[in-house]
């Protein structure tokens, strides 16, 4: 996680990696979670310490169902973008 630039680096299915600008309330709380959350290389782990599923995490079997519900209007969309860019 980069603080100077708000990035949040993951590495997804495929090892793919993507970097993906996270504000910085939510870096500060992510900083503290990492100080709590038990030793494995998920950010996220199931009760057994194993990852947890995308399903799991947003909620819904079909990650198409969430997407809908998470989708944000293009106009609050190109804000948050111009806003980053304004930050760099």
């Amino acid at each position: 996680m980069s603080d100077r630039k708000g990035l949040l680096r993951i590495t997804g299915k495929g090892r793919k990696v993507r970097e993906v600008p996270v504000n910085s309330e939510t870096r500060k709380y992510l900083k503290e979670y990492l100080k709590v959350k038990p030793n494995s290389p998920y950010l996220f782990v199931s009760q057994k310490g194993g990852k947890m599923e995308r399903s799991t995490i947003l909620g819904h079997e079909d990650i198409t169902t969430t997407q809908r519900y998470h989708r944000p209007k293009k106009e609050v969309e190109e804000r948050a973008v111009e806003n980053m860019y304004a930050s760099l």
